[in-house]
This record gives C-alpha cells, sequence and structure tokens, in this order.
C-alpha cells in the first residue's frame, strides 16, 4: 500500500464509528427467558409502535461528538461534530482544542472522502473497494449508516421471529428477519422506554457479525436518540465508543451539506 494511502487509513481506522473498523470484543449471545404468549404479543405490540414512531421522526440530525478508540496496541479520542441523514449520509469533523479541523470524514454510503488537515492530503473512493471493504466487518450495510447511529431499525419489512426475555437486565430481546437479507438480528428493546439498547446482527449459522450498544437516551418521549454508542465486532480485540451531546433535531439537510470540498494544496489520493 502507497505511504499516502497507508497514513490516511490509520486514520480512518480511528474514526471507524461509521464503518466499525477493527473493533471487536468479547461477543456472546445473551441469556434468555422464555415468555407467555400474551406477555410476548405485549411487547410485540409495543416494538411495532416503536418502529411506526420512529417512521416520523426526522431524517436528519447533529450532535457533538466524542469517539474514542481502544484496542491491544492504541487508545485515543478525538471531538468534534457529527451530522448523519438518511439513509446513509454521514459526516465527522474532527477538532483540536481550538476548534481548528484536524480531519474530516463523509460518506453517502456509496463513496466517501476523508482529508487529513495535519498532513494535508486527502483519500477518497468507493466504499465497495477492496481497501475500504478490508476494514468493514461482515453485514454492515454502508447504505444505512444514518440508521445503525441514532440506534432506529433500517426501513424494510422485518418479521419477528421469537421474544424472550433477558435474564439479568430490564428489557427483552427479540429475534428478527429481515426480507431477503443472508443476516437476521436481536435486538434488546426496553417497552417502557420504547427504545432500542442494543443490536446483534448474525450470520446464517448463528455467529454474532456486528454489536451495538445504545445508552443514555435523551428525554424524548417521541424520538428518542442515544447519548452513548459502542460498537463490537466478532473478530478483532477492541472497542470504539461514542459519547453524543446536544444533538439537534430540527435541521434540515441535503446531499450538498455532506460534500467536503478539497482545500487547494492537498495531496490527493483515489483508490478503486
Amino acid at each position: 500500500m502507497p505511504r499516502a494511502t497507508s497514513v490516511v487509513f490509520n486514520h480512518l481506522i480511528f474514526l471507524g464509528f461509521f464503518l466499525s473498523f477493527c473493533l471487536v470484543g468479547c461477543v456472546s449471545l445473551p441469556n434468555l427467558v422464555s415468555v407467555t404468549k400474551p406477555e410476548g404479543l405485549e411487547v410485540k405490540a409495543a416494538f411495532k409502535e416503536m418502529v411506526r414512531r420512529q417512521k416520523e421522526c426526522r431524517c436528519g440530525v447533529d450532535a457533538r461528538a466524542s469517539v474514542t478508540l481502544k484496542n491491544l496496541v492504541f487508545a485515543g479520542t478525538i471531538d468534534g461534530y457529527l451530522q448523519a441523514m438518511a439513509p446513509s449520509s454521514l459526516k465527522f469533523v474532527g477538532v483540536n482544542p481550538f476548534g481548528q479541523p484536524l480531519l474530516a470524514l463523509t460518506t453517502d454510503g456509496e463513496n466517501f472522502r476523508y482529508l487529513d488537515f495535519t498532513e494535508t492530503k486527502s483519500i477518497e473512493g468507493s466504499v465497495a473497494s477492496d481497501l475500504f471493504q478490508k476494514y468493514l466487518p461482515s453485514g454492515f450495510a454502508a447504505d444505512f449508516g444514518f440508521y445503525w447511529i441514532i440506534g432506529r431499525l433500517p426501513p424494510g419489512l422485518v418479521k419477528i421471529l421469537s421474544v424472550a426475555r433477558d435474564k439479568t437486565e430490564d428489557g427483552y430481546w427479540l429475534e428478527l428477519e429481515r426480507g431477503k437479507d443472508l443476516f437476521n438480528s436481536m435486538v434488546f428493546f426496553n417497552p417502557d422506554l420504547g427504545v432500542l439498547k442494543r443490536h446483534l446482527l448474525r450470520n446464517e449459522k448463528g455467529d454474532i457479525l456486528l454489536d451495538i450498544q445504545y445508552d443514555n437516551y435523551q428525554s424524548d418521549s417521541v424520538c428518542p436518540l442515544p447519548g452513548e454508542v459502542i460498537l463490537l465486532s466478532g473478530n478483532h480485540s477492541g472497542s470504539l465508543h461514542i459519547k453524543l451531546a446536544d444533538w439537534d433535531k430540527t435541521g434540515v439537510f441535503s446531499a450538498a451539506d455532506f460534500v467536503v470540498e478539497i482545500p487547494p494544496g492537498f495531496k490527493q489520493v483515489r483508490i478503486k
């Protein structure tokens, strides 16, 4: 790999909050307790109501973000700002303590662009490129990145296969199947709060590919948004912890808001 590309992707690995780069810890299936049929029907009804309400929520949000990556050899945090728009537009701008930009990363679910202001370099290309996919965990759908980050389900028909209560925590696990997808999900649902607390993406063998945990939701009964997001994946050692604050749900975005222009003098690298 050329040195310029390698340098940039070292930063991209750090910013894997919407690529889930190399972020895996000890992920295991939850301990489940069977529920009665009436209890299961009640949970299903509450879950379907949550999904219905989500369809009425705004499709664009922004927030202050603090991103921490920890693995066996590295630990670090960068602060900045996150914008997201359905279905797949994401933009993160990392800044130094004086508010000056250090880096910027954008994607529309098909292409991405990364700017390193310290090295005055940029890299861009398709999310389907071999290099990009190398860091993307199986099952992570970049075309639905907005939903992964804010604790909502991607659009589309979902079939509830089973309902069970968690043995140790307050909430229920629902096994979901999405259309013709090769993967299915288990989501940890709190019916009292009407939010998802955890989302496990599994392959056809039942192995966990991706574990996303949500916590510290805003006190918004209609469209709550998480204050913390933790991403873990199935074959590496580490974690990605995102703290989010000052959510602004009133803005209306367009595709142009997720384009970061390359400053003059930047060395440009494009991958295929």
